[in-house]
């Protein structure tokens, strides 16, 4: 099923999530969305070790480039992801007209 919202609305509201600083109904969007785009639940689950990792300062220094490479990465995944849905979207709808 393809959600509601897109990966990059949920990207921006993941701190805003994580603090509770949605509406309801933004909030259960964002849910519904986490429970079904491994990609952006990753996301989450990474934002929420770097809040525990300096919440408990045990900051560290990332290597030069890190958040850049990390960010690719995960556009990376989530693009991959969209075309796993759409070819799924595409073979279901080419099944059905054979």
């Amino acid at each position: 099923m393809i959600t509601d919202i897109e990966c990059q609305q949920v990207w921006q509201e993941i701190s805003n999530y994580i603090e509770g600083d949605l509406d309801a109904e933004l909030r259960s969007r964002v849910e519904r969305h986490l429970n079904e785009c491994r990609p952006c639940a990753a996301v989450l689950e990474g934002a929420q070790n770097v809040i525990r990792l300096v919440g408990e300062k045990r900051a560290f220094q990332v290597p030069v480039g890190f958040s850049e490479r990390l960010y690719q990465r995960v556009a990376a995944e989530i693009a991959e992801e969209e075309r796993r849905i759409v070819e799924s979207v595409d073979t279901t709808r080419n099944h059905g007209r054979k």
